[in-house]
């Protein structure tokens, strides 16, 4: 592949539709419908076709999210191809609509651009191996291939060879003398402690990114695309995820405002969305793919507006429950984010989390002196 500037990239849009973008979120032509359709209506009737004909509920998953991204990237294009005249928009309603999802597509497009500018600019790749590299010295079993930086550039990436084999079948991994359940287990907990303790995770855990090798260990690869989350992000996270399981839709409201303020919705909207989704998906185990492919949508039609961090989050977990689902079919995302919790406390407790807390309020207190 020969390199690619980023001037010769970012300007350029397609005169039709944007093109699919590989190692992120994928902005297909499959996912945007010809038939008049917004992309929400196409999410929930495909849903509800597939549990109808037992159809891949993470498949569906991965379209809520695309569709959401790909149809305000092509909303992006036709607005300026109007000039910003769209028929029908008239009015003070929808100059409110307007401005609210001007501002999602425009927290969207950020996230966009700041993963294609990662993407190719193969140092930042390598600095995000060095980092995750550094995240699991304390774990053998997850690998991160070495970084060679004499020979690498902006264009040019050299690092370790790895020979493994992609987490695609039980079969596969069986016959390599590598124990699926053990890779289920292991991958489980190396995304989780990226998202809920690390705070940096490979945001496109497909099997193209991932070997398994000798040992039942694994390896990632194509750290192009990292994502980052606040400690704050993560407390929110694992609030949404055990309002969830237990049930409490009153719980789960307080998350839900959080993460969609400044979108102007009502609060009863809020929990009337919270209760809707612990009435589908509460009070035990949680299928990942499923109600994300519900939760979506209904953030969309209450006018709510997810974080972008917050999608690359979903992405990377139902990635990595679909991987781990097809090697293990007896893979429960949910109960390995239970056993997190351990890890998580831990974490919590440790010097290197308090340590940062200590030095600033050790510095607070000289300067109020």
């Amino acid at each position: 592949m020969s390199p690619v500037s980023r001037g010769a990239v970012l300007p350029r849009v397609s005169d039709d539709h944007p093109e699919g973008l590989e190692n992120g979120i994928r902005l297909d032509q499959a996912d945007r419908r010809d038939d008049g359709r917004d992309a929400d209506h196409n999410v929930r009737e495909e849903a509800r076709n597939a549990e109808q004909e037992g159809g891949d509920a993470a498949h569906e998953a991965q379209r809520a999210l695309h569709a959401l991204v790909h149809d305000d990237i092509v909303d992006i294009v036709a607005e300026v191809a109007l000039g910003g005249r769209r028929e029908g928009m008239g009015g003070t309603a929808n100059q409110g609509h307007r401005a609210q999802r001007e501002t999602e597509i425009g927290h969207r497009q950020g996230l966009v651009t700041e993963c294609i500018l990662e993407e190719l600019d193969f140092t930042s790749e390598g600095r995000n191996a060095d980092r995750l590299r550094g995240d699991f010295v304390h774990e053998p079993r997850v690998v991160v291939p070495e970084i060679h930086w004499a020979w690498t550039s902006e264009t040019l990436l050299v690092m370790d060879y790895i020979d493994g084999v992609a987490p695609r079948d039980g079969d596969t991994l069986r016959a390599a003398g590598i124990d699926p359940a053990a890779i289920a287990r292991l991958g489980a907990e190396a995304v989780l402690d990226m998202v809920l303790i690390n705070g940096r995770f490979h945001a496109d855990p497909h099997p193209g990114n991932l070997l398994c090798l000798d040992g039942n260990r694994i390896a990632l690869l194509d750290l192009g695309m990292i994502g980052h989350v606040s400690p704050r992000r993560r407390e929110e996270f694992i609030g949404f995820v055990q309002s969830l399981n237990s049930g409490d839709p009153a719980a789960l409201a307080e998350v839900l405002a959080i993460w969609s303020a400044g979108s102007g919705v009502a609060p009863e909207r809020v929990h009337v969305t919270a209760e809707r989704l612990v009435a589908r998906h509460g009070g035990g185990r949680i299928v990942l793919s499923a109600m994300v492919a519900d939760f979506l949508p209904m953030m969309r039609d209450e006018g709510m507006v997810l974080p972008p961090d917050l999608l690359l989050i979903f992405k990377a977990l139902v990635t990595i429950d679909g991987v781990l689902s097809a090697i293990y079919p007896e893979f429960d995302l949910s109960a390995a984010m239970r056993r997190s919790a351990f890890r998580v406390a831990q974490a919590r407790l440790s010097p290197e989390h308090w340590g940062p807390v200590l030095q600033a309020l050790a510095w607070g207190a000289r300067e109020g002196r």
